[in-house]
């Protein structure tokens, strides 16, 4: 009985489609938003990212230090990061710099609770 049970939870696991995957939640960390940067915008700037030659590298900071919310004075939470179970500091905005084929491109993100899951526009 027991192998039977078992064998059925390893079943469901392997059939569990990928969209079944739980939803991220709106704090992030700063390699999570360079990481989507990198493997998931696709495109910026007329930049295919995902080239093979495209030669692009990112990295991201809390969003407190962006010049967006540097000029609006809103700020998610005041700035102040939360920390997730492995104890690295979370955010729900970021302030990113991206290299791509000799240009920079600064980067503000939001995150967003459901699919896309983030907001990107040109932090001006």
């Amino acid at each position: 009985m027991r192998l039977v049970l078992a064998t059925l939870a390893v079943a469901g696991l392997l059939g569990t489609p990928a969209g079944a995957a739980a939803r991220p939640g709106p704090y992030r960390t700063d390699a999570e938003a360079a990481r989507y940067i990198l493997h998931g915008l696709g495109h910026w700037a007329g930049i295919n990212l995902n080239a093979p030659k495209s030669h692009t590298t990112a990295s991201c900071i809390n969003g407190y230090f962006s010049a967006i919310e540097r000029g609006t004075h809103k700020h998610f939470d005041g700035g102040k990061p939360r920390l997730n179970a492995r104890g690295e500091p979370t955010f729900r905005s970021f302030a990113c710099t991206l290299y791509a084929r000799g240009a920079e491109f600064h980067l503000y993100l939001v995150t967003l609770a459901k699919k896309p899951y983030w907001n990107v526009s040109p932090d001006r």
